[in-house]
């Protein structure tokens, strides 16, 4: 993934082989560069406005020959874009030409340059350079970003794309990821390579059981190459393959379950008889499962094996744990810390040492209590903790436990079996705690937590293992806790408000963050930092704050801290008439408390002479308030007020 910087120098080497066909090769890489030499023997103009496609009639026939690769593959984009929905990204299917013959996507792209819908060619030798065409061309997986594309309508794309491979080891399709490149993520390509293997493997899987359930030996090593466990029935619920990865999860290595009854194996949790009657597929469906010694959580899909006849002949079971899944489903849905210690803003004594002891604790497995006022980045630190800690590519799991409806903060956190409680889903739901099992679960508001609830995490933190509501079975979980607070969590302990045995298993590593009010020289780089994200986003021109509102920013308490600051940044910023905030932009209890200190404006009139001022600059500018106002660091409506309130008529100051 490149930076903005890369991407401009990228560009800047787009723009000029495009010109002289020449470019620096330390800066493109060498994948790219043949590339983009391929694609000007093509003869592909760069400058090109539009996707080339076939015909409907052409799409058509192109679907009806990829058939077998699209049934599978579309329900395995389903099942990604159902994690992803929301984040900006376009899941497009393609044939071993390039010719895109399925997309799921955010419809907010259709009208984007170079949308990939279906017809559209992806080719090399049509449209140069894109992850589709040069993976096809090289055989390889590949992500191609912004003006690595050759042709200019691409460049605000970022796609990564994988091969997926035909049974004799040719090219069947291409599975692409598209983004924009503000929406892009590191694990793109390795989400897309993992797909498309998975999609190559289930071909692979079926094609096998379709041509003959006879060849077990060698269906049998093929099964064993897939990293699922696998299970293959017939109708009468009878076992006729099996791979070693199911043979394990199912605790049954030492066995050969081959010709026996799959409820030999599996004891009950599953209705197979009832599936088979129904004939229709199973996806990713939790599943409490009874083996012969143990009670398991299994994440099933189940397929549906037809004969010519379109009658039933089997299952094809797919199992998975549930901690491969939850790891999948948070990566692709952004269930992870994005910020880290770099995007803490400020420089004071007081926040270098809040810092130095959370790099301490982030390289520690111990507890971390977080005390801090409302709006001093709590979270900012958790997620940063998390991020430079061995946890970091694991979850990152926030949980406001003040926000969560009081009888449903236990199913939240520990997850509920199937029929728990009215309303709950009859598969059942695991909680927090799962979702983050092998990274971080960041519990913010600890204080405000029911006391019934605090007796289950306290449990929960000594045995390392939850038990859903509704459950009877304990599943181990490996969580780093960072809990955070604003209350006196001391003074809460001797009130009965929280009990003092959490309190002491939370409070290994205590870190308080400073409000505002102790690190004011922070301020100036806040407001500096807000001043510029807020007019970025709302489009609006702001070059400066004066003086004087900076003074009375200083002044002012905050005991909303930097998140009050931010909503006072963005409220001047919507509110200034000029590109300059001045104090009467703000907020009236900031401007009361710079009467009280006043701050030294560059006007001069608001310690002594406010009136000889504003006349003289009137005059100045004969009579222009605009321009007047702007020279006085206030807005012109304030002007009309001090203009009425001392009698000054601007009319003898007017251009004749």
């Amino acid at each position: 993934m490149l930076t903005i910087i890369q991407q401009h120098e990228v560009f800047r080497q787009w723009k000029r082989f495009t010109a002289e066909s020449v470019f620096d090769g330390s800066i493109i890489r060498p994948i790219i560069g043949e590339s983009w030499f391929r694609s000007r023997e093509y003869g592909v103009d760069p400058e090109t406005v539009n996707i080339p496609s076939v015909s409907i009639d052409q799409l058509k026939s192109r679907k009806d020959r990829n058939r077998h690769m699209l049934s599978i593959a579309s329900s395995y984009m389903e099942t990604i874009y159902g994690f992803i929905s929301g984040s900006g990204g376009i899941i497009a299917l393609a044939d071993s030409d390039g010719v895109i013959l399925h997309v799921l996507g955010e419809n907010v792209f259709e009208n984007y340059p170079g949308f990939p819908s279906p017809g559209s060619i992806f080719s090399e030798n049509e449209i140069g350079t894109n992850a589709i065409g040069t993976c096809i061309s090289v055989n390889a997986p590949l992500e191609i970003t912004s003006a690595e594309h050759f042709c200019k309508l691409l460049h605000k794309w970022n796609c990564s794309a994988d091969i997926i491979k035909s049974e004799t080891g040719g090219i069947s399709g291409v599975l692409a990821f598209f983004t924009s490149l503000d929406k892009n993520h590191s694990h793109t390509l390795s989400m897309v390579a993992a797909s498309a293997g998975a999609i190559e493997r289930q071909m692979k899987v079926e094609s096998s059981l379709k041509e003959k359930l006879s060849i077990l030996k060698l269906q049998d090593l093929m099964m064993n190459l897939i990293d699922e466990g696998i299970i293959v029935i017939d109708n009468n619920q009878v076992i006729k393959a099996i791979n070693r990865q199911a043979a394990y999860l199912l605790e049954i290595e030492n066995e050969y379950p081959v010709n026996r009854s799959i409820y030999d194996v599996i004891r009950s949790g599953i209705n197979f008889l009832h599936i088979i009657s129904e004939g229709r597929d199973i996806k990713e469906r939790e599943a409490t499962i009874k083996l012969r010694e143990s009670i398991k959580k299994f994440s099933i899909s189940i397929a549906i094996v037809k004969n010519e006849s379109f009658s039933v002949e089997g299952l094809v079971i797919t199992i998975r744990e549930n901690r491969l899944v939850h790891n999948i489903v948070n990566r692709v849905s952004g269930s992870r810390a994005q910020l880290t210690f770099r995007d803490i803003i400020g420089g004071s004594e007081a926040l270098r040492e809040t810092i130095r002891l959370a790099k301490a604790a982030a390289g520690s497995s111990s507890n971390v209590l977080l005390l801090g006022e409302s709006g001093t980045g709590k979270e900012l630190f958790a997620q940063s903790i998390h991020n430079e800690s061995s946890r970091s590519n694991f979850p990152f799991i926030a949980v406001n436990c003040g926000a969560i409806p009081r009888d449903l903060v236990e199913s939240e956190l520990f997850g509920y079996e199937g029929g728990a409680f009215t309303g709950s889903k009859k598969e059942g739901h695991p909680g927090k705690f799962e979702l983050a099992d092998g990274g971080t679960i960041f519990l913010d508001e600890i204080g405000d937590m029911p006391l019934d609830a605090q007796v289950d995490l306290l449990r929960v933190l000594e045995n390392s293992e939850v038990v859903r509501v509704g459950g009877k079975h304990p599943k181990k979980i490996n969580v780093r806790v960072i809990a955070a607070t604003h209350i006196d969590l001391e003074n809460a302990v001797n009130e009965k408000a929280f009990r003092d045995d959490l309190f002491y298993r939370l409070n290994v590593l205590m870190i308080r963050i400073p409000p505002l009010r102790e690190r004011k020289d922070d301020i100036k780089p806040l407001i500096e930092f807000f001043k510029n994200r807020i007019s970025d986003k709302l489009q609006k021109k702001i070059e400066s704050i004066s003086e004087g509102a900076v003074s009375a920013l200083h002044a002012y308490d905050w005991p909303g801290n930097i998140r009050e600051l931010e909503n006072v940044i963005e409220r001047a910023v919507n509110v200034c008439e000029t590109e300059v905030v001045t104090l009467s932009d703000l907020p009236s209890a900031i401007r009361e408390k710079s009467v009280q200190n006043p701050p030294f404006e560059n006007t001069l009139s608001i310690k002594s002479n406010e009136f000889k001022h504003i006349s003289s600059i009137v005059e100045k500018n004969q009579g222009n308030l605009r321009r007047s106002a702007i020279e006085l660091g206030i807005s012109r409506s304030t002007l009309y007020e001090k203009l009425k309130r001392y009698g000054i008529s601007t009319s003898g100051h007017r251009k004749k």
